[in-house]
């Protein structure tokens, strides 16, 4: 008993010392129309930014309009020549992809009326302007690792363990 119970505290010091950090590496996308631009931000999960990610602008039919490569931080911008269905992808060239398909109206009401330059901004830029960055921070605060999520993994081990002891004990229990 006391040679599974130090195979026990053997394995959960093992299994705590892996990094958190591999828990995540799906890469994620934010997007916004903000304007006369699109702008957003390429990370993976855990928030890590994916600086060396290539990003497509597509139109509706596949066809590239723009590559960018994002800053130190992820980010990226790109400003709209004409209002059309667009597809963002974000590749990161190791095998991870994200993407993001915005409609021509999405985008339409980011834009100065034609031949007014100086106009007014539309009610939809203001409110989208002052809430891009709070949907972006929420949206990266819904993928961080919890604490409840290391609870939970640490639980989930030590049913598995336990159910590898009573299974042992069992078959002991038969010779």
């Amino acid at each position: 008993m006391v040679d599974r119970l130090r195979l026990l505290l053997l394995l959960c010091a093992l299994l705590g010392s892996l990094p958190l950090s591999a828990h995540g590496h799906g890469l994620k996308l934010y997007v916004e129309a903000e304007a006369g631009k699109i702008q957003g931000r390429v990370h993976f999960a855990g928030g890590a930014a994916a600086a060396s990610a290539q990003i497509r602008i597509n139109d509706a039919d596949g066809e590239a309009l723009a590559v960018l490569v994002p800053d130190s931080e992820g980010r990226f911008s790109y400003r709209i020549e004409t209002p059309r269905d667009l597809v963002v992808v974000a590749d990161s060239l190791d095998g991870h992809r994200a993407s993001r398909s915005l409609k021509a109206e999405e985008l339409t009401a980011f834009l100065p009326p034609a031949g007014e330059a100086g106009a007014e901004p539309s009610c939809a830029r203001v409110v989208a302007e002052t809430s891009g960055p709070l949907r972006e921070a929420l949206a990266a605060c819904e993928e961080r690792l919890r604490l409840r999520d290391i609870l939970g993994g640490l639980g989930y081990i030590a049913g598995l363990a336990g159910l590898g002891l009573w299974w042992g004990g069992r078959r002991k229990g038969r010779a």
